[in-house]
């Protein structure tokens, strides 16, 4: 009978270990969760600033070997991804441009817009001061309807 009791007081405070662990693991992913979308909103904001603050003549967007001037109109196109709602945060990475990824010239600053898969893009944000990035997910915009954009604005142009 006392091994019994024994063996219960044993799975018992397990149980009661795991479930105190389990629970400490979910707060600190909502701490981490939480801390990354704050850090990436005083981002957006920043990059919204620089947006708004950079004069018509100092803009452009290019994709590879193909450079155009920006209008205010299709600059907030591309800005629209920054502060949607529907934005999500994944993670704090800046990854390398490729031949596909497009660039906002913002003066001396570079936003760039770096394709993941179709619906995640890295934003990669190149000041004097230095680089950073993340990862989101946007429900707005996908890639794919950006450099469509893209493609119709060089269409105009040339």
């Amino acid at each position: 009978m006392y091994k019994s009791y024994q063996r219960k007081t044993i799975l018992l405070y397990l149980g009661g270990a795991l479930a105190v662990g389990a629970a400490l693991l979910l707060i600190g992913f909502f701490v981490y969760t939480l801390a990354l979308r704050t850090e990436y909103r005083a981002f957006a904001l920043e990059v919204n600033d620089a947006i708004l603050t950079c004069p018509a003549q100092g803009r452009e967007i290019a994709r590879g070997e193909t450079r155009l001037p920006l209008s205010a109109f299709d600059l907030d196109y591309y800005d629209k991804v920054l502060l949607d709602q529907g934005t999500a945060v994944l993670d704090r990475k800046a990854l390398e441009p490729d031949k596909s990824s497009i660039v906002l010239i913002l003066g001396e600053k570079r936003l760039w817009f770096i394709r993941v898969d179709n619906t995640l893009v890295n934003l990669r944000w190149e000041t004097p001061e230095g680089v950073r990035g993340y990862t989101v997910r946007c429900d707005l915009i996908t890639f794919a309807q950006m450099n469509a954009y893209f493609i119709n604005l060089a269409r105009a142009a040339g």
